[in-house]
């Protein structure tokens, strides 16, 4: 007895050439199942390493193309690519410690009610 149910696409050079393109962006097995018309866990299955190793190029091709903008000055766009596509994060500068802040907010609201040393 045949299996009922929709006949399984092939994967012509087309499709995988699809399939390519769209993990190279960056997009989830998910997304690139739906996108073409396929079976997510047969796309797993048949092409998850193919995908992985096309993200991580399109990573590559990132970094490339930011650092040739960083030369031309566009950081708004290399802040935003860097922070979303490669898990870049601001550097915090943490050169004040605590007491000194504490110390300013003090002198700010007007004495030292604690009885607290305060650094001059």
């Amino acid at each position: 007895m045949a299996k009922a149910g929709r006949k399984p696409k092939e994967f012509t050079p087309e499709l995988i050439k699809q399939i390519d393109k769209l993990a190279l962006e960056g997009h989830k097995t998910g997304t690139i199942a739906v996108a073409l018309g396929l079976n997510e866990e047969t796309l797993k299955a048949h092409y998850s390493e193919r995908m992985a190793q096309k993200r991580v190029e399109g990573k590559i091709l990132l970094k490339r193309w930011q650092i040739k903008k960083a030369r031309t000055g566009d950081s708004i766009m290399l802040i935003w690519l860097g922070k979303n596509e490669l898990e870049q994060t601001d550097k915090q500068d943490l050169t004040h410690g605590v007491s000194d802040v504490l110390a300013q907010l003090i002198k700010e609201i007007g004495g030292n009610a604690l009885g607290i040393p305060i650094k001059q």
